[in-house]
């Protein structure tokens, strides 16, 4: 029954992408807004709850459970797993942060990470570390759009990806990412990886809906940038607004 479900949960209507992309739009300003909140001197638990208060002052709900939505990690001195932000770990200059955050509007999600660093006195962009590791990640996943198509193996868009990675001299990653829909993680067949599920059919179609979120630890903390795509009959289409630099918080 796997390919027949694949198709019923997997591949979603023109105006199931609709509602995709506009949930994902609405997230895109929240990250936004922000720019502006995220200082020296908040911790974890603050940057959380500022996305939080948003979700309720525009009426929306989240794509995951709202103890865990958004996840946030800060430099190097809290988590990089799906946890909850810390409570007593507070924003430095020289943090590189990361939220990953999740809505759900009318039923259908989103699900984006964007990074944030924190200059140092006298910086003006971040160091060449982050602006590296931004580079790869960056050419990863449009290595990755670039050869998203109907009938491809989800293993080519991670081995293009991974192609990126080792010419960086990054380590390759096991997955790109996972279907997106009602929910943050849709269950089906993963962006890149059929790790545990090679009985499936992991055969791209028209109308599939993934993240792409290939991820690199730097000496000032985690990176990593989330997209929302869609198969096309043409190839792979960003959903979301792609974050075109690190964004800087003074």
């Amino acid at each position: 029954s796997h390919k027949l479900m694949k198709r019923v949960r997997g591949q979603k209507s023109i105006t199931e992408i609709e509602k995709i992309e506009y949930t994902v739009l609405q997230a895109m300003k929240i990250f936004e807004s922000a720019r502006s909140y995220i200082r020296t001197g908040i911790s974890g638990r603050d940057i959380q709850k500022y996305f939080q208060d948003k979700v309720h002052e525009l009426g929306f709900d989240f794509s995951w459970e709202k103890t865990g939505n958004p996840y946030c990690s800060i430099g190097t001195r809290s988590s990089y797993l799906c946890v909850r932000p810390p409570e007593d770990v507070y924003v430095q200059p020289g943090d590189l942060i990361n939220v990953d955050f999740g809505l759900r509007i009318d039923g259908f999600a989103s699900d984006n990470q964007r990074s944030y660093y924190v200059l140092r006195e006298n910086e003006t962009q971040p160091p060449e570390e982050i602006r590296r590791a931004f580079s790869a990640v960056q050419e990863a996943i449009r290595a990755a759009l670039a050869v998203m198509k109907p009938g491809v193996h989800t293993n080519v868009l991670r081995d293009a990806a991974n192609e990126v990675f080792e010419r960086y001299g990054y380590p390759k990653v096991g997955g790109l990412g996972h279907e997106l829909g009602t929910f943050a993680h849709e269950g089906g067949i993963s962006c890149g990886s059929d790790t545990g599920k090679v009985d499936l059919d992991n055969y791209l179609e028209e109308g599939m809906v993934f993240t792409m979120e290939p991820a690199i630890i730097t000496p000032y903390g985690r990176l990593c940038q989330e997209e929302v795509v869609v198969v096309t009959k043409n190839g792979g289409r960003l959903l979301s607004i792609p974050q075109e630099e690190v964004w800087l918080v003074r």
